[in-house]
């Protein structure tokens, strides 16, 4: 299943594309979720892949914001936004393993190795928490709903020109939110940045297929930037569980504290440099170029 607007799905299939493309990552949720996992691992990635799906899910709603009309629009972002959350904390408390792995795999320093292998011991067997049944079932039910909602939206024409100023729009709140992380630097202004430069990676994806050799740099710095802050708020999660939890030993999380504080230092000076690139397309030029041939379509 792939997440992209080819362009034999355009022209007068346009509408009836997009929703095959939000009823396929709603399912793929639903399938992932619907089946109990044999082991934690096979889980944790099961779980992950489901908040993808529904990340995707919000791009499109997002994207379709002058499509649907504003309240249409808001109501159903919210819910997707509701679901996902739902699986948010799940998914932070199983991150903390791989988190811990990583910095074990970047260092050589043995008394910082010894810390993250105290503090492995003692958070992780705490940490690995699965989905309830309960909330399983929850999750279910509200990719249901979602399901339904999406086959009762009404689609505003033309359509290419409504996507158009959707990825202006996208586009616009991803400068906003870097240019907020770059003057006021903050747990919460990097991790808003990368909610937004996820919303506009996966437009890209929806849409490079229609200009297939214009937006590969653009794909690859979009994934990239929002990799390295998915790590930052990654290693905000592990340094805010280490430093209220009373199990673990005060010189361990002192040594490993003050490495985190380090490593997301430099994932945040990294990102502050790299966005620049990203702002130089306006919103308007990005829109214009990414999506002539569903405006195209819409002259047709």
């Amino acid at each position: 299943m792939v997440f992209a607007l080819s362009p034999e799905r355009t022209g007068p299939r346009l509408g009836s594309s997009l929703r095959e493309i939000l009823h396929e990552q709603i399912d793929e949720a639903q399938r992932l979720l619907a089946v109990l996992a044999p082991a934690l691992k096979t889980e944790a990635e099961a779980i992950h892949s489901a908040r993808k799906a529904c990340k995707r899910v919000r791009t499109v709603v997002r994207l379709l914001y002058y499509a649907l009309g504003p309240v249409p629009g808001r109501v159903v972002g919210e819910q997707v936004a509701r679901t996902a959350r739902q699986l948010s904390s799940v998914r932070d408390e199983q991150v903390l393993g791989e988190t811990l792995a990583k910095l074990r795999d970047e260092t050589d320093d043995t008394e910082l190795v010894q810390a993250i292998e105290v503090v492995s011991r003692l958070l992780l067997p705490f940490a690995q928490s699965s989905v309830e049944n309960m909330l399983r079932q929850q999750v279910l039910q509200a990719l249901r709903d979602l399901r339904s909602r999406v086959d009762g939206l009404g689609l505003v024409l033309p359509l290419g020109k409504a996507i158009s100023k959707g990825v202006a729009r996208l586009w616009r709140r991803m400068r906003q939110a870097c240019r907020r992380m770059n003057m006021l630097p903050s747990t919460e202004n990097f991790h808003r940045a990368r909610k937004r430069l996820k919303d506009c990676y996966y437009t890209v994806c929806l849409l490079r297929p229609l200009r297939p050799r214009r937006f590969v740099d653009l794909k690859k710095n979009l994934e990239r930037l929002a990799d390295q802050l998915g790590f930052e708020h990654d290693l905000a999660i592990l340094a805010e569980r280490i430093r209220y939890d009373p199990i673990l030993p005060a010189s361990s999380s002192a040594h490993l504290l003050a490495h985190v504080a380090i490593r997301r230092e430099r994932l945040q000076h990294a990102a502050s440099r790299q966005v620049r690139s990203l702002l130089r397309w306006s919103p308007k030029r990005l829109a214009k170029v990414l999506c002539r041939k569903l405006r195209k379509a819409d002259e047709g």
